[in-house]
């Protein structure tokens, strides 16, 4: 029997934004089993190639998808007065698409509120530690300054979602506690490593350095600690910074790499300046997947400085690449990053006990193995995780 699994998400699958939501979606797609058909529903980021209102072809990876965009954004990792999960459900509701007999799935809580009504299977992932996004301050999530019309809106969404999966096992309580009466649709479900993309790279660490550093230029020549992420408030950039100055007076030996793009690039920015970094720190922006493994497999060590996580995906392919790992206790980190195996998991979020961290991983690199890195992740693969995921869409939708 042949489904149609409609993935409602506000992203471009074919634009250039990579984060882990949108790795895990791509994974979703790439990994979907034979018998679902993948509609998707988005926004585009180049309204030429692929204009608004009008279905397309494309694939992902091998997979090949039906695409229809309902809004354009130019910059998508960019936040607005308005947020984007807000303007996108608007268009949504304005777009009309028939969806009855098909599986929906939801990224976002707030992307399902057009089709609460609709008489379709509907399961979403909830990314993110509900409780600490909700804390100002520490989040750039728009709900931070209503936290009670979050709260009204949550209780009305999951009272018409199917099945609600949770990466954070802190949230899966929150959830069962606060909804005892729907328990039963709560799951817990891991993110995961594609080791066919992430893995450690055959020529060695010293060769993929020099190719890696061509192609960004970066200098081959030092000890890369690298960071993945939105330069946004929750991922902490400015505390990297900091964390980052103060491990370069102990070894100047090191450059940090910042891949990602969002609303704080320009703090970021003068913090370098302000700092006199700009030697030391190499923003590479947004790149596409490929590339990003590059830089796992050339760096020395990945950190992580967020004020809250579920299971950041950076986490899992940086081991999955063999990279040690330096991290705030965020989400479910410590259950991968082991102290004095697979890297340092960080219990303040003081920028020096950061720097401490990272002091423990380069300088003792023989402590923290490739293959301390890879037993961790094992068996968290795409094809494993998924699967529970494919089930259920099958049962809520058996026709």
């Amino acid at each position: 029997m042949r489904r149609t699994l409609v993935i409602i998400y506000q992203w471009d699958p074919f634009g250039e934004k990579m984060g882990g939501i949108e790795r895990f979606t791509r994974g979703l797609i790439e990994h979907a089993p034979d018998d679902f058909e993948i509609e998707f529903i988005g926004i585009t980021s180049n309204a030429q190639s692929r204009p608004v209102g009008k279905w397309m072809e494309g694939f992902v990876g091998k997979k090949e998808i039906s695409f229809l965009p309902v809004m354009y954004e130019k910059d998508e990792g960019l936040k607005k007065t308005i947020p984007l999960s807000l303007r996108f459900a608007a268009a949504l509701l304005f777009s009309r698409i028939e969806m009855r007999s098909k599986v929906l799935f939801f990224n976002k809580i707030e992307n399902c509120s057009p089709f609460l009504l609709t008489k379709a299977a509907k399961i979403a992932v909830i990314h993110s530690d509900i409780e600490r996004q909700l804390i100002k301050g520490k989040s750039e999530v728009a709900w931070r300054e209503f936290p009670l019309l979050y709260y009204w809106f949550e209780n009305i969404a999951f009272r018409y979602l199917d099945r609600i999966f949770v990466i954070n096992k802190e949230t899966l309580r929150y959830c069962e506690t606060r909804y005892k009466n729907m328990k039963y649709k709560f799951k817990h479900i891991s993110t995961w490593v594609d080791t066919d993309i992430f893995h450690p790279s055959l020529e060695g660490k010293t060769e993929i350095k020099k190719i890696t550093g061509k192609r960004f230029g970066i200098p081959a020549g030092f000890a890369w600690i690298l960071f993945v992420g939105r330069l946004q408030e929750v991922k902490a950039p400015l505390r990297l910074i900091e964390a980052f100055d103060i491990y370069l007076k102990r070894n100047d030996k090191t450059i940090l790499i910042m891949a990602g793009e969002g609303n704080m690039r320009q703090e970021v920015e003068k913090a370098i300046g302000r700092l006199s970094l700009k030697d030391k720190v190499f923003l590479v922006g947004n790149i596409p997947v490929f590339e990003l493994a590059g830089l796992y497999q050339s760096a020395d060590v990945l950190v992580l400085t967020s004020n809250s996580e579920a299971m950041p995906m950076s986490v899992l392919e940086a081991l999955g690449s063999g990279l040690p790992v330096v991290s705030t206790n965020v989400g479910e980190v410590s259950a991968v990053v082991k102290n004095g195996i697979t890297g340092e998991v960080i219990e303040s979020f003081e920028a020096e006990d950061i720097a401490a961290g990272i002091d423990k991983v380069l300088s003792k690199p023989n402590i923290y193995t490739v293959s301390n890195c890879l037993n961790s992740v094992k068996g968290l693969t795409p094809q494993y995780i998924l699967k529970t995921l494919y089930d259920t869409m099958r049962a809520l939708n058996h026709g």
